[in-house]
């Protein structure tokens, strides 16, 4: 590290990206690996948030009509596998990096653009 390379933990945001019910390991669009380190990710979720910095979940979510899912994942799709549906247990984000397990998506303002 350097002055350079030294983090601004100040100014820093944990931004966690498909870890979902749906992305676990032995699910349909399994991460390999997710599961794994989800002990780690919950417990830097826990520093983040006892320090009340900012902590950004980059998640999806499908309509039930298809009408959105992103390329990468359309063959799965059109094979029949049925994932990160809106409003499903899997499109939720994985528990162990929610503070209590009554925290869930709210898919309506998610797809209108919201946080």
């Amino acid at each position: 590290m350097s002055q350079f390379t030294d983090p601004e933990h100040a100014h820093s945001a944990l931004i966690t990206i498909d870890v979902q019910c749906d992305t676990l390991d032995g699910e349909a669009f399994e991460i390999p690996g997710t599961s794994a380190i989800l002990p780690r990710i919950g417990r830097l979720a826990a520093v983040f948030r006892s320090r009340v910095a900012p902590i950004v979940h980059v998640v999806r979510l499908y309509l039930p009509d298809d009408s959105n899912v992103d390329p990468c994942r359309r063959e799965l799709v059109h094979q029949g596998v049925r994932r990160v549906l809106t409003r499903s247990s899997g499109s939720q984000i994985a528990p162990q990096l929610l503070p209590s397990s009554s925290h869930e998506l709210n898919a309506d303002i998610l797809l209108r653009g919201g946080v």
